[in-house]
């Protein structure tokens, strides 16, 4: 049984990104099993925390990481699915192909 079942029992799992699309995935996986804690790691409250705790925290701010340890005692998983925001970041690095011509 992959991480689920008992063999989550007692385990406590961070969700790093918790609004995301893959953190969203792992709140709702992870809570779905219910034997384990999650604590859920977003600037913003994720919409459906999945039984969840929701801690506020920017992960570039180095005195919301220090305030936010006591939360994370104990960790025994981490998901880490943040992103780091640039200014157009949904379009770095992507580079344009035109498509091939049909026959």
């Amino acid at each position: 049984m992959l991480a689920g079942g008992r063999v989550m029992a007692g385990k406590k799992v961070v969700v790093a990104g918790a609004t995301g699309l893959v953190g969203s995935a792992a709140l709702r996986h992870f809570g779905g099993i219910g034997s384990c804690e999650v604590v859920a790691l977003s600037r913003r409250e994720p919409r459906d925390l999945h039984g969840a705790r929701f801690v506020a925290v920017d992960l570039g701010d180095a005195a919301q990481c220090a305030a936010a340890v006591p939360a994370l005692r104990g960790a025994t998983h981490l998901v880490y699915a943040a992103l780091h925001e640039k200014p157009n970041l949904s379009m770095a690095g992507v580079t344009r192909r035109r498509s091939a011509p049909t026959i």
